[in-house]
């Protein structure tokens, strides 16, 4: 494997590691319950039948260990770093560069430049921490529904 292959497939496994720790970020409820039945006293009801209702459908998960190692690395970059990586996957993940440079109020070349020093930098901690051992998850992950 050459060196131009070896940094797409680094800038590629970076991007899959970003993109699980932004949905660990934000798995789970993130308001109130939703309400399946009546609040009254046909919400007890059971049909003859049984239960008519269809099963309960199959949800992707994220990776839970790689996205906590993700959140500890992200955690220990310096501040300028990690102000990109949220605005960038967090905050406004739906905007192109230009956007988000806008929202930062920095030039898109400042931006992309900072971009790739942190994804650089979380690819050299990621590997860092498996050098020593840490298990991952990222190369044997199984999602629930895929």
């Amino acid at each position: 494997m050459d060196r131009a292959e070896q940094a797409r497939v680094s800038e590629s496994l970076v991007q899959d590691l970003l993109m699980n720790w932004v949905f660990w970020c934000q798995y789970g409820v993130l308001g109130p319950p939703v309400q399946t039945q009546a609040a009254s006293a046909e919400g007890e009801y059971v049909p003859e039948l049984g239960d008519v209702y269809d099963p309960p459908e199959p949800h992707l998960e994220p990776n839970f260990r790689d996205g906590e190692r993700m959140e500890e690395i992200i955690c220990t970059l310096p501040q300028n770093l990690r102000i990109i990586v949220k605005a960038k996957y967090i905050q406004y993940p739906y905007q192109g560069h230009h956007a988000v440079a806008q929202k930062l109020r920095i030039s898109v070349d400042r931006f992309e430049s900072e971009l790739k020093k942190a994804r650089n930098e979380i690819w050299r901690r990621w590997n860092n921490a498996a050098t020593h051992g840490l298990p991952s998850g990222a190369e044997n992950s199984q999602r629930v529904g895929s």
